[in-house]
């Protein structure tokens, strides 16, 4: 049930809102699936359910609410964004008129955990500057002094993303803290332990520590009543960290920490990737010199390319995946192979202004046309007719995926200070040149 923690009538005083509860929980009786597949129906209830609950005074169901709209909206399945910026302005008046201050601790406990998960989201849109993230992070940081429970010290886990992200070592630190105090009874020991730890041991250099952490929940070395998290988490496996920490290296510049934990585990590598392929399984697996399931590969890249271009993934997201696939293209070259059939949607690498349009700002149309003969972005050939695949030279497809992450980089680098998207891509260049 979407709304769990209100599953009696006790709980809400308001009929009419009680009614509504039980409507929403009787849409959501099993996995997320169910819930997706109403989605049409559910959202709309969720914001009369936000409406009457505010009509009514009744924060307790206002707040909590408002985090699990806020949360399921921003589902792949639903991508529903101009609602979560909504949802996010609301919270912002919530704030001005101060109305946790007469709120129970639950209520409080929703507020502060919905402030980090605004602070997480603002950091993946351009749109949101550097005056707006730091407003919101002092509001977080008001809201968990004044109102946090021990609770609310897992919501640090997206204030080390955060703070990482801006490069900004005084609030890992703090962050650092907050998470090494926390009850993990409630919060996935993997999820919101070791993954923000394993990125700060990352952010600090430190192999010993990377290594511990990956060990430690490949071998199951972890509290005893944390354990759970194994039956119920995807992530709590050694593959899967180890991918992570590889990431954190190519976002971060550890190029010496991503040739240590790439040759400590480059075995599993050079083996074909098991069960569903992921961006950088792809990437990490070329790089080892594994091509055993490129077509599926290439799908992949095709499905990030789409996803990007319907919206259905943030800019954030999306900058990382571009460089991802950018970089794959160039490894594929490396080894040997010139060409691949792909679809990228209605335009090919050609007419997304390398050699016909002259797109860019600045740039007129014979120097992109001089750029797509140089890398090799005008040489394409058809595939096998009736084929809505083509066929471009992997040169072609790379420098495709290059002005992609560039387009979003730039934005991010009007955006943020501390962010320099230049030297996120050279990071992603010399840890990948580094182990070949």
């Amino acid at each position: 049930m979407i709304l769990d923690s209100f599953d009696n009538k006790k709980y809400v005083t308001d009929d009419k809102l009680w009614g509504m509860i039980c409507r929403a929980n009787d849409l959501t009786p099993g996995d997320y699936s169910s819930w997706d597949e109403n989605a049409q129906t559910l959202v709309p209830l969720l914001k009369r359910i936000l409406a009457r609950a505010k009509e009514v005074r009744d924060w307790q169901v206002y707040f909590y609410v408002m985090g699990k709209t806020f949360w399921f909206v921003r589902r792949s399945g639903n991508n529903d964004i101009p609602l979560a910026f909504q949802l996010s302005e609301m919270f912002h008046r919530a704030h001005a008129e101060k109305l946790a201050e007469n709120a129970t601790r639950f209520a409080r406990e929703q507020y502060v955990n919905i402030a980090a998960g605004i602070l997480h989201f603002y950091m993946h849109y351009p749109q949101i500057d550097d005056e707006k993230m730091e407003r919101m992070l002092a509001i977080f940081l008001e809201s968990e002094e004044k109102y946090g429970t021990d609770w609310n010290r897992g919501d640090y886990e997206k204030i080390m993303k955060a703070a990482l992200f801006q490069h900004d070592p005084e609030l890992a630190r703090r962050a650092k803290k907050k998470l090494e105090l926390v009850d993990y009874g409630s919060w996935c020991y993997v999820c919101y332990y070791v993954r923000p730890m394993l990125q700060y041991y990352v952010y600090q250099d430190d192999y010993e520590m990377v290594r511990e952490l990956i060990l430690g929940v490949s071998r199951k070395e972890i509290p005893k009543k944390y354990r759970w998290c194994f039956d119920k988490c995807e992530q709590a496996n050694e593959e899967t960290l180890v991918m992570e920490a590889l990431q954190y290296c190519l976002e971060l510049g550890r190029c010496e920490l991503f040739q240590k934990i790439f040759e400590t585990w480059q075995e599993s590598y050079t083996h074909p990737i098991e069960g569903e392929i992921v961006t950088y399984d792809a990437l990490f697996h070329v790089l080892a010199g594994d091509l055993s399931r490129l077509d599926e590969e290439i799908e992949v890249a095709q499905n990030d390319d789409r996803e990007w271009r319907e919206q259905k993934v943030t800019p954030l997201d999306a900058m990382y995946w571009m460089l991802c696939w950018y970089f794959y293209f160039r490894l594929l070259e490396k080894r040997g192979i010139e060409t691949v059939e792909i679809d990228l949607g209605e335009e090919s690498p050609v007419f997304e202004g390398y050699g016909i349009s002259g797109a860019e700002e600045g740039v007129s149309g014979e120097e992109t046309a001089a750029y797509a003969a140089e890398t090799g972005a005008d040489k394409t050939e058809e595939a096998v007719s009736g084929d809505e695949k083509r066929r471009y030279s992997c040169q072609a497809v790379s420098a495709y995926f290059e002005r992609k992450a560039d387009e979003t980089g730039r934005k991010m680098d009007r955006a943020r200070k501390r962010f320099d998207y230049g030297e996120l891509k050279r990071s992603y260049g010399e840890c990948l040149w580094s182990v070949l």
